[in-house]
């Protein structure tokens, strides 16, 4: 994984704590498959600066993967980070994607409405794949 304030990452991984088991599998495939993934459990050291490294990883990441649950909007935290990725997104030269991988069946509003996957239920370790969901 990158280290240094001023590294790229691949994907900016948000979540609610509910879903900490998921994004450790969707960060293993990504990194699995040469993808630099930012995830805050891992990338932030415990002595460091919480608030600056999660300020500079939402800038240096291209993509913002949000592992949507029904929760995910009431928190100020995972607002402010996908909030703060679309406004850099649309200041940006570079084509950023968010990437909405909805964990819960939770209806998708606004924003989040055009960007979203679906992790099918596989019941086995290793068992993510996406798909759309059907319309």
């Amino acid at each position: 994984m990158p280290s240094g304030p001023a590294e790229r990452y691949d994907f900016f991984l948000s979540r609610r704590g509910s879903v900490a088991a998921i994004a450790q599998e969707v960060t293993d495939v990504l990194t699995e498959k040469g993808y630099r993934v930012f995830v805050q459990d891992y990338d932030i050291p415990i002595a460091a600066n919480f608030i600056e490294d999660m300020h500079e990883a939402i800038k240096n990441a291209r993509d913002l993967v949000v592992l949507f649950t029904r929760d995910y909007e009431q928190s100020p935290y995972t607002r402010m980070e996908f909030t703060s990725f679309e406004a850099n997104a649309a200041q940006s030269a570079e084509h950023r994607r968010m990437v909405i991988l909805r964990c819960e069946d939770a209806p998708l509003l606004g924003l989040f409405a055009p960007h979203v996957y679906q992790l099918p239920e596989t019941g086995q370790p290793g068992g993510i794949g996406l798909r759309r969901p059907e319309v």
